[in-house]
């Protein structure tokens, strides 16, 4: 997403709320998501009502906004910081919100991206090679993995330190944007959107 794109989508509330349910981040309900009735109608401007169960439910259920009381163009907006790679203290300042919030919502899409595909998924089996022998085997060679490290080492001095709780989730979303350095901005949206 370029700047132009970005101001449009942030524009408002309502821009940037189609923006996510057209990116399937947040859900469009036609019918009630506890009973199943289809007399569902919006009785505030993020609440819906379902008029057989007689429950209400938040715009925002089943993603990964739930429970975050951030404006729709505050996540967009952290999103794009996410993938500009800018720290969470730099970009809370930015945004304008609290460091926790900022730093639940990175954590929350480094989740997302815990949890998308992993290599195993697309069929790819680790093997291993010993560089006392040689660097490489029919297709398998170490300047990917080498390469990898030393753009994770790099992205990981910015962070002065990871807990060992979240590690696992750096070095999944570093790897996630080592792989879709060329279309980064749709893959995040789709996978952010794609997971319930």
């Amino acid at each position: 997403m370029n700047l132009v794109e970005l101001v449009q989508v942030t524009s408002s509330e309502e821009e940037a709320e189609k923006f996510l349910r057209a990116k399937g981040i947040l859900e469009t309900f036609d019918r009630c998501p506890f009973c199943g009735h289809p007399k569902i109608g919006r009785i505030r401007r993020s609440f819906f009502k379902c008029y057989g169960y007689r429950k209400e439910w938040c715009i925002r259920k089943d993603s990964i906004l739930e429970g975050l009381k951030v404006l729709f163009t505050k996540f967009i907006l952290a999103v794009k910081l996410f993938i500009l790679e800018v720290p969470v203290n730099k970009a809370c300042k930015e945004l304008e919100l609290a460091y926790n919030t900022t730093y639940k919502m990175d954590n929350r899409i480094r989740q997302c991206i815990f949890k998308f595909v992993s290599l195993v998924m697309y069929g790819f089996k680790h093997e291993r090679i010993d560089k006392s022998i040689k660097f490489s085997n029919g297709k398998v060679y170490i300047n990917g993995i080498e390469g990898f490290w030393g753009y994770a080492k790099e992205r990981l001095l910015k962070f002065h330190g990871v807990s060992r709780e979240y590690f696992v989730y750096y070095l999944k979303a570093l790897e996630f944007r080592y792989n879709f350095r060329a279309n980064l901005d749709e893959m995040l949206y789709n996978m952010v959107g794609g997971m319930k």
